[in-house]
């Protein structure tokens, strides 16, 4: 019975560790994934500037081609 209560107890403190730990790992780690998702953002979209610049030159070919 001593080793069922000592098995029970260790349960306990374990799963209590568990519990504490559990959601600071997950929110370590989801807080890692969300800034490594935001640093990488800039590197695939194109800046604003370059997408000013494509439209006047479109509409400066446009405009003399007379379409």
């Amino acid at each position: 019975m001593k080793v069922i209560g000592y098995f029970l107890f260790g349960l306990m403190i374990a799963t209590t560790i568990f519990l504490i730990a559990g959601p600071i790992v997950g929110g370590v780690i989801a807080f890692a994934l969300l800034f490594t998702i935001q640093l990488a953002k800039p590197f695939e979209e194109k800046p604003a500037k370059d997408r000013v610049a494509e439209a006047y030159e479109k509409y400066l070919e446009e405009r003399e081609t007379g379409s």
